[in-house]
């Protein structure tokens, strides 16, 4: 699984064959999920989102085009309590499929209304009318924002409650064999637990607690000093200066990040990881990415940019960025001599 953050540009991004989170902020970007169960959400923009295969979560917002590929997808759009950004936005999405053992669902959270609430005539803030070979989905919020969606070449009489969720907060849908659960936090500290299934939880800013719970799980608490707990499955956990951080059961994965690559979602200090397991079937996984470093230059001092020593029971690990940033991390109760170049990844920028 792969977590990307785009910028104030049009960004491209494609994913690979397994599941991806990808946030394309400003912009109008172009996100291709390709295989596996992704997240995608443009954010402000005119995007295009395509899930490819799988089970795909796409987030509108803007004047968007989803196409949501293979699989059962889920369309997500969010009132105004998590504001819209936008007045109007008007959406299409290409392939909503409406029946079916992989039929789609259109999300709706946070618009305060229900199924019996559609007619043609927006009364009650929710019309659902033939459009030529298409739906309309008309929708207004509490704040006044408002979102026109076409389903293009989907036949009125083939929608049904099956196909739309209204939720009361935001996040993927959770029926059995969903797609991957999103949550996203703000500035302030929170505390946030996941389900039995591939959750992402992004902190944002704030000291905050990030609990994957089962599952494949993806934690991203970015700046604060976070606590990141993995629980069962074989989760990715971003972390950076003052976090402390348990993968638990499975085959996990710690992402560090250079401060000098990613300056507004890392922080500096020293990160504990409390449970590394360095051998075995279930071995875990260190990814550093934007450090000109390899596994061999891992030794006692700095000269190559990246030492890795005992440190009493524990190993204690540095690295210097192209700033002259150092990152510092510590495997609580692992051995020097179990590691070895199969526990790393060594991303280049």
């Amino acid at each position: 699984m792969a977590f990307w953050q785009g910028g104030e540009g049009n960004d491209k991004k494609t994913g690979g064959a397994g599941a991806d989170v990808f946030f394309g902020m400003q912009g109008d970007d172009t996100l291709n999920g390709g295989g596996g169960n992704d997240a995608l959400d443009g954010n402000v923009g005119n995007d295009v989102l395509i899930g490819g295969a799988g089970h795909d979560s796409l987030t509108m917002l803007g004047n968007d085009t989803l196409t949501g590929g293979t699989g059962m997808d889920f369309f997500v759009a969010v009132g105004s309590i998590f504001d819209l950004r936008m007045p109007v936005s008007e959406v299409t999405i290409t392939d909503f499929k409406a029946k079916g053992p992989a039929h789609d669902h259109l999300q709706l959270s946070l618009f305060g209304i229900d199924w019996k609430d559609r007619d043609a005539d927006m009364n009650d803030g929710f019309s659902m009318v033939k459009s030529g070979r298409n739906v309309m989905i008309s929708l207004e919020d509490a704040g006044g924002n408002e979102m026109k969606i076409t389903l293009k070449n989907v036949a009125l009489a083939d929608m049904s409650q099956q196909n739309i969720d209204f939720l009361s907060l935001p996040g993927p849908f959770s029926a059995a064999d969903a797609a991957p659960r999103i949550w996203i936090g703000t500035d302030e500290p929170e505390d946030k637990t996941g389900t039995r299934k591939a959750d992402f939880l992004i902190g944002a800013g704030g000291d905050d607690t990030l609990r994957g719970g089962a599952g494949d799980d993806q934690l991203n608490g970015q700046s604060g000093a976070d606590l990141e707990l993995g629980g069962a499955g074989d989760d990715r956990i971003y972390t950076s200066g003052g976090d402390r951080v348990t993968g638990g059961a499975g085959s996990d994965t710690f992402v560090f990040l250079s401060a000098a690559a990613f300056p507004d979602i890392t922080d500096a200090g020293r990160a504990i990881v409390t449970d590394f397991t360095a051998t075995g079937p279930s071995a875990d996984k260190i990814e550093l990415v934007g450090f000109d470093v390899g596994f061999a230059d891992g030794d006692k001092g700095m000269d190559d940019g990246f030492e890795m020593v005992q440190f009493g029971d524990d190993v204690r690990l540095r690295l210097l960025d192209s700033d002259g940033e150092v990152l510092s991390f510590v495997l609580k109760d692992v051995q020097l001599a179990d590691l070895g170049a199969g526990n790393f990844d060594f991303i280049l920028l």
